[in-house]
């Protein structure tokens, strides 16, 4: 007897660079060289594992995860291009190479789309992934389309990327011949718990022009969780004693009771309770660490009274925070660029009152540090730039405020207004947009402030105005 388990694509381990190059077979996305015979749960070779991929637009009707689609427009063979029959191909770009393609009709994928389901194996949250793909047209055809990504976590809402639009010359090229463009992108990504689905989508909608489309495909898709929670302190309860204790490997030092009513811990219950002058918890030693983010609450009356957040660096312990207005809500505190350290260390120094702490995770993975760009005489600098984050600084003028624009386009286009109070955020992306993938990061009377929430391997233009 034979015992089949449906899989999809599935991530194990962060740093591990995964390729579907749909030449060779990749456990529960395709088996052996895709050659465009359909869609299958149990795929045999040539087919694509449909637990991993759904395809969408069709006159045939949408495809299902873990249905079996064997003719029609999902299996339309293999081909060099130049086709006018609507679906799914194995579309040879080149004698060596492979994609997973499609022909755009009236009725078939126009608009249309290619959506992938990822599961997180990993044992941890993930929070960002690196993802590049390549994307093949043949321009045979005197009709422009695009194509865009974007991804989901309930394959229901999809989050598009503006900087992923492609699109497709109206005009046929007088001698079509398949060319290729490489996108590559570091998302950060809705928590995803370890067991959790999430999607990608390639969307193909119509521009201009009239008649037959060209054909499209795509190719070479490469992941790599490059940050994910490997690090996750809820704590726990003995079921004997009743006492508090750390699943995780801590070691909690006077720490020795805990909070469990409602509002006095995060997540789940319960909360570690610091109610003396300098109790502390220590974390294990931690590979890789990225950023840190914990729940605190203080109870009572906490005035004098602070937290100190540290970091190990190998041989002494290094101040990262020193929290001194303790909230009197439950509130979840971030600290990242933590890659210089191996262990944390919370300690509790008490005037008045107590305090709560809970959900302590620490983030890990790969991030190498960008250079410092040489600044232009005068004008920018920056501090020791870390994976995501770069204090920027630049010549006193006559001026009362300053307005700091940030983009990773090549240009910006706008001049902000006289008289207009733009709302700033230092988290790249979440200040006032005030043109496409244009924003404010600073609005102040200070000359310097640090920018954060940068993506490692990325380019930043960086404007100021006084």
């Amino acid at each position: 007897m034979n015992t089949y388990i449906r899989s999809q694509l599935v991530l194990h381990e962060s740093d591990v660079n995964y390729l579907i190059d749909f030449e060779s077979s990749f456990q529960g996305v395709n088996d052996s060289s895709f050659i465009g015979i359909g869609l299958n749960s149990i795929p045999i070779a040539g087919e694509l594992d449909s637990d991993a991929w759904m395809i969408k637009g069709c006159s045939e009707g949408d495809t299902q995860f873990a249905s079996s689609y064997f003719s029609g427009d999902f299996a339309r063979g293999q081909s060099n291009g130049n086709v006018t029959t609507g679906g799914i191909y194995a579309f040879s770009t080149s004698e060596s190479n492979i994609a997973l393609g499609w022909q755009s009709t009236t009725s078939d994928m126009s608009p249309g789309s290619i959506v992938l389901k990822i599961t997180n194996q990993s044992g941890f949250t993930i929070e960002r992934i690196a993802i590049s793909y390549q994307t093949w047209i043949l321009n045979d055809q005197n009709r422009s389309q695009q194509l865009e990504f974007s991804y989901s976590i309930d394959n229901n809402t999809f989050f598009p990327l503006p900087l992923s639009v492609l699109q497709s010359d109206l005009i046929a090229a007088n001698s079509p011949t398949w060319s290729d463009s490489l996108f590559t992108f570091n998302l950060d990504l809705p928590e995803i718990a370890n067991e959790q689905d999430f999607y990608l989508q390639w969307k193909i909608t119509d521009l201009s022009g009239s008649g037959s489309r060209d054909e499209w495909a795509i190719d070479n898709i490469t992941f790599q969780i490059t940050n994910n929670t490997c690090l996750y302190e809820a704590f726990a309860i003995t079921s004997t004693t009743q006492s508090l204790y750390s699943n995780e490997g801590f070691t909690l030092l006077g720490v020795d009771s805990y909070y469990d009513s409602p509002s006095n811990y995060g997540l789940h219950s319960p909360s570690a309770r610091f109610d003396d002058d300098q109790d502390q918890i220590v974390t294990t030693s931690i590979p890789n660490p990225f950023s840190l983010k914990f729940w605190m609450k203080s109870l009572g009356s906490s005035t004098g009274s602070s937290l100190l957040l540290e970091g190990f660096d190998g041989s002494s312990w290094i101040t990262l925070e020193n929290y001194q207005s303790l909230p009197g809500t439950g509130t979840i505190f971030t600290i990242g660029n933590l890659s210089s350290y191996t262990q944390f260390r919370f300690t509790y120094s008490k005037v008045n009152g107590n305090l709560a702490i809970d959900d302590i995770r620490i983030s890990c993975g790969s991030c190498i540090a960008s250079t410092e760009p040489p600044p232009p005489t005068g004008q920018l600098s920056f501090s020791s730039t870390y994976c995501n984050q770069s204090t920027i600084s630049w010549p006193i003028q006559d001026a009362e405020y300053y307005l700091v624009l940030a983009t990773e386009k090549a240009s910006i286009g706008s001049i902000p207004l006289d008289q207009n109070n733009y709302q700033d955020n230092p988290s790249m992306g979440a200040g006032e947009m005030i043109e496409d993938s244009v924003y404010v990061v600073y609005n102040g009377s200070a000359n310097q402030f640090t920018l954060n929430q940068l993506k490692s391997g990325s380019d930043y233009l960086i404007h100021v105005f006084p």
